[in-house]
């Protein structure tokens, strides 16, 4: 077994605790569609520009699933441009709040973790990685996010090279205690060790993980 703990905890040491994910909304409800839809924003762009476009959405008090299901899309392609391929990232955040409407919040969180992430990638622009997202974060279902930092992470430090978004989560899930708290932050964390050392031009100076390190680039 691979001590995944080990890297968490070095992480954790090195970091701190992440408290993801960022969110403005106080209200249950508002907080699950801020994250749901923070987590379709976030495809294919980096989590500043998320952060821009939810706070327009929140200016328009049009973070719940009645505003948003009122919306014009025209109105919503507006206000989310700023994070790219926005026509398409609003098509997909109308999609799922169509499919609220007969898979509510309260609903969800009663139904087992397989059965909801099988729901949840039947919907148009519901990818493995989003689904994972919205179970952990919107949900506090514990599954584990996969994400190109993780690969990129995890290839350099293990040396591994998964071919599927499943067995790379089958990794982790195996090899880490499942626990909503835990891979929240370890998830969190990579992300965090991603931005600031292990880049596509890794800086291995100072970073907390240079001596477990497989592919060291000093």
């Amino acid at each position: 077994m691979h001590n995944l703990h080990t890297i968490y905890e070095k992480l954790v040491e090195f970091f701190g605790y992440q408290r993801w994910w960022p969110t403005f909304s106080k209200n249950k409800k508002e907080k699950f569609i801020e994250i749901c839809v923070g987590a379709i924003l976030t495809q294919n762009t980096a989590w500043k520009q998320v952060e821009t476009a939810i706070k327009k959405l929140r200016e328009k008090n049009l973070l719940n699933q009645e505003k948003l299901e009122k919306v014009s899309f025209a109105e919503l392609s507006s206000l989310i441009k700023n994070t790219g391929f926005y026509k398409e990232k609003a098509r997909k955040i109308k999609a799922f709040i169509n499919f609220l409407k007969k898979n509510p919040y309260e609903k969800l969180k009663r139904l087992k973790l397989e059965e909801v992430r099988k729901k949840l990638l039947s919907v148009y622009g519901i990818g493995n990685e989003t689904a994972d997202a919205i179970l952990l974060y919107a949900l506090d279902k514990p599954s584990f996010v996969i994400d190109n930092y993780t690969k990129r992470v995890f290839s350099r430090l293990l040396g591994i090279d998964f071919k599927s978004y499943e067995e790379w989560k089958d990794f982790f899930e195996s090899n880490v205690k499942k626990d909503t708290f835990i891979y929240k932050e370890f998830h969190a964390l990579i992300d965090e060790l991603a931005k600031n050392y292990c880049k596509k031009k890794p800086i291995c100076k100072g970073c907390p993980l240079n001596d477990l390190c497989k592919k060291n680039f000093k």
